[in-house]
């Protein structure tokens, strides 16, 4: 069995996951469609690669910096 790399916001869309960002600080958490921050990203000029994106990422809750991302469930079609 093979295991599956998912280092960049491509490596999510590619292999069909959602992406699911977690707050350390609050416990929030949300699942996005990859693409979803993929159009984000290009726009802001920030970086797809999953450990640099994860530091500008800000709560909508509580407003740190402090953001993991992980899989989520399967992308549904948008």
């Amino acid at each position: 069995m093979t295991k599956i790399r998912l280092n960049t916001l491509l490596d999510f869309l590619n292999h069909g996951y959602m992406v699911q960002i977690f707050c350390t600080a609050c416990g929030h958490k949300l699942e996005v469609q990859p693409m979803r921050l993929i159009r984000r990203c290009q726009r802001s000029g920030q970086p797809m690669h999953i450990h640099k994106l994860q530091r500008h990422l800000r709560c909508s809750r509580c407003r740190e910096k402090r953001a993991e991302i992980y899989p989520g469930g399967y992308v549904i079609s948008e």
